[in-house]
């Protein structure tokens, strides 16, 4: 069983990055009139660096309770919180240290550069302390995610043994092409979330959105999320599928067939 995303295509990134910007406050808000906060988790990389930066602007900054906000990351690099490599870092300048959220709502990996192993199962222990779930596989109310042109989401790239995990909730998965461990959320976390919002633009990753989209393969890592599997951590039968939104400039999305493609 596969969830059935929602495509939004905008004219360039500009408009997509405000569109989901007034998104983000207004499901910030109902979370947080629904259950008293709004647990997010944030992705890395260069695609949702300016929504941070919008998201820590007016009039968005203004209208967000960020004492009710909590974030998390979806994946990181295994070096220090410091390096420019760190998704954390990312974050932090363009939008934890400009936005008014409180240090203890801010949960970073720890240990990543020294011990990603370990690194990986105290985050996870952080996520199941933090839900308090009594063991139900945690759901965020929101992770935003982007994906690479290979497909890769997270940290989550194609051939990796995360792909396969069906127990823990956060691994270090080993990536060849890098050489290195990086920190990730596995499917069964991400699939459990309320809702799951992919960031993709430019004319380079038409192709593979296109592919993502449209295909039934499942040889891209980003086409398993919103797929259900009995096998996953707590059984298919036991949640709701996550609801997937993508946000798409012209660019990435000029190779799809939109008439066949929910909107």
């Amino acid at each position: 069983m596969t969830n059935q995303p929602i495509v939004n295509v905008f004219e360039d990134e500009e408009h997509m990055i405000g569109a989901l910007a007034e998104r983000i406050v207004d499901m910030a808000a109902a979370c947080q009139k629904r259950t008293g906060r709004f647990v997010a988790a944030l992705s890395g990389g260069n695609t949702p660096r300016p929504l941070y930066e919008k998201l820590a602007s007016e009039p968005f900054v203004s209208r967000m309770d960020w004492e009710s906000c909590f974030f998390f990351l979806s994946d990181e690099r295994c070096v220090d919180h410091a390096s420019s490599e760190s998704n954390y870092n990312m974050i932090r300048q363009c939008l934890l240290q400009k936005a008014p959220v409180p240090e203890e709502n801010i949960f970073a990996t720890r240990f990543q550069e020294e011990d990603p192993v370990k690194s990986a199962a105290d985050y996870q222990s952080i996520i199941e302390n933090f839900f308090g779930n009594g063991g139900a596989v945690p759901a965020f109310d929101l992770i935003l995610l982007g994906m690479g042109p290979d497909g890769h989401t997270a940290s989550l790239f194609p051939g990796t043994a995360a792909l396969d995990e069906k127990e823990r909730l956060v691994v270090a998965n080993f990536v060849e092409k890098f050489d290195a461990y990086r920190i990730t959320f596995t499917l069964p976390l991400i699939n459990r979330a309320e809702h799951v919002f992919f960031m993709v633009t430019g004319h380079a990753k038409s192709e593979i959105v296109a592919s993502v989209l449209s295909d039934e393969s499942t040889d891209y890592p980003a086409r398993l999320v919103g797929q259900a599997d009995s096998d996953y951590a707590g059984g298919a039968e036991n949640r709701e599928l996550c609801t997937i939104t993508w946000y798409l400039d012209k660019g990435a999305s000029s190779l799809l067939d939109l008439a066949a493609t929910p909107t």
